[in-house]
């Protein structure tokens, strides 16, 4: 019974026309507006979503299909347990890190490459 509710929620979701209710995905440039940072949907998948308050350097979770908690431009990074982790800045050419924090690829548990300020 769940699944076609679901179905049928994703039919009226496509008939509505879905770029308006899609996030942009953001997992090879992570350039998200203001208010809004590039989130983990599922560990494949990526988004611009709301952004939390965490700062660069604060601990964060990091679970997916779970509300940001770090801020504009930073993402929660977890090595072994992911209630443990730190958000950290997002980067690439166009948002380069600052020299005393390298630019590092992290290859995450599901296959993806992504690159944070170290």
């Amino acid at each position: 019974m769940r699944s076609i509710a679901m179905m049928a929620l994703a039919a009226a979701l496509a008939s509505c026309g879905s770029s308006s209710l899609t996030p942009p995905p953001c997992d090879v440039e992570y350039d998200c507006p203001a208010g809004q940072t590039c989130w983990a949907l599922d560990g494949k998948n990526w988004s611009c979503m709301p952004s939390g308050a965490g700062r660069a350097g604060d601990t964060c979770e990091s679970i997916t299909n779970t509300l940001p908690s770090c801020g504009d431009g930073l993402a929660c990074l977890a090595t072994g347990d992911p209630h443990a982790g730190t958000c950290v800045a997002w980067c690439d050419s166009a948002h380069p890190c600052p020299p005393s924090s390298p630019c590092q690829a992290v290859n995450t548990t599901q296959g993806a490459t992504l690159h944070f300020c170290r």
